[in-house]
């Protein structure tokens, strides 16, 4: 089987743990993949991904006691991408502004929304009235 490290290639290059900065780099393709070019992931916006996810345990997240430092692990990293992908909207809800939100749920419901084409029926000949050639 594959890994999921292995299937996204922003992952590949990751040392075994990470800071949030280099997170919110190596995540960049899937922010503009799921919500467009618009949007960023902010380095403070890592830690509130972690949280909705409850991903800020080991094995997917370390916090270094002594330097006050948090790290990420490359399962978290991992993890972190297939949630974002399983529940774009709860990730984005995380980090993004309100108005980032409103912009992708309008886009969501628009994609969702029928297309609704009018199309007229022929009209019905009167009976008893020759149609002009």
């Amino acid at each position: 089987p594959t890994s999921p490290l292995n299937a996204t290639p922003f992952l590949q290059n990751l040392t075994h743990t990470t800071l949030p900065g280099e997170v919110a780099t190596s995540l960049r393709p899937l922010i503009a993949e799921l919500y467009g070019d618009d949007n960023s992931l902010p380095t403070s916006g890592v830690k509130r991904l972690l949280e909705a996810f409850a991903l800020m345990d080991m094995p997917y997240h370390e916090w270094d006691t002594k330097i006050g430092r948090r790290y990420i692990t490359r399962e978290g990293l991992a993890e972190l991408t297939t949630r974002m992908r399983a529940e774009p909207l709860k990730a984005l809800q995380s980090f993004a502004s309100k108005k980032s939100i409103k912009t992708y749920e309008d886009r969501l419901t628009q994609l969702a929304a029928p297309a609704h084409i009018a199309v007229e029926a022929p009209a019905a000949a009167e009976p008893g009235v020759a149609k002009a050639h």
